[in-house]
């Protein structure tokens, strides 16, 4: 069954995708109906998030916040357990930078520009992108 939302204004429900209702009030997640599948909804935990980041900052480029990773992370598990297949075409919405999530420990000390370039073209000469 599809999740249900509703108005706690009014009590309008509906399984329409909107964030507010018609009358003029947001939406929520109506997690108390029979209608929220508790089966769907999964944890991950703070290894799983970190091995997800790091995964889209290697192999990506990419450096967003934690709890974006999480949905990475949550990703992972599902096909790990089944519920997704590896071919299986997945959306995952990463926002925020992970700049403020770094720790100063995971960060060098000290970096050159002959660093930066060496790491640029191994970087290129793995991944071919055309112009």
């Amino acid at each position: 069954m599809a999740l249900q939302r509703v108005c706690y204004d009014c009590g309008t429900r509906t399984t329409d995708l909107v964030a507010r209702c018609e009358c003029g009030e947001p939406l929520w997640l109506d997690t108390d109906s029979s209608s929220f599948d508790w089966d769907a909804v999964i944890s991950v935990t703070n290894d799983e998030i970190r091995r997800a980041q790091r995964v889209l900052a290697t192999d990506a480029g990419l450096s967003v916040e934690a709890a974006s990773t999480a949905a990475l992370a949550g990703t992972k598990q599902l096909v790990a357990d089944g519920v997704l297949e590896e071919s299986d075409d997945v959306a995952v919405v990463a926002t925020g930078t992970g700049l403020k999530d770094a720790s100063a420990d995971a960060m060098p000390t000290h970096v050159t520009l002959t660093d930066v370039q060496q790491s640029l073209a191994e970087f290129v000469s793995k991944h071919s992108y055309p112009l």
